[in-house]
């Protein structure tokens, strides 16, 4: 039996893999730059159109989506940086990484 090039490609293609990637930087996003990693990965895992954030090779969920697919959340990650609200109350915040959603869920497009 002979193995058909494009029936390999289709089920290669159809195994839910993140198929669009972005690399993203802190030049990118200035002081809302959310973590300690000089680089971040968005990625789109098809089919569920799931937004993940891959740092230091290791993928974060951006929603719930790509939580229920068993990512941890990136705001739950020891990358995440802190953001003094108020010095003067010492009130300290993570930062936010909703900064990425917008860019890794227009990969899912």
């Amino acid at each position: 039996m002979r193995y058909r090039p494009f029936l390999l490609a289709a089920l290669l293609g159809a195994c839910g893999q993140p198929q669009r990637t972005a690399v993203v930087t802190p030049a990118d996003y200035g002081e809302t730059w959310p973590i300690s990693a000089t680089s971040v990965e968005l990625r789109c895992v098809e089919p569920q159109q799931a937004p993940v954030a891959r740092v230091q090779g290791v993928d974060y969920a951006l929603n719930g989506v790509a939580k229920q697919l068993g990512y941890p959340y990136l705001h739950e990650s020891p990358y995440i940086l802190k953001d003094t609200l108020d010095a003067n109350l010492g009130i300290v915040a993570n930062k936010d990484v909703g900064v990425f959603m917008d860019r890794a869920l227009a990969l899912c497009k």
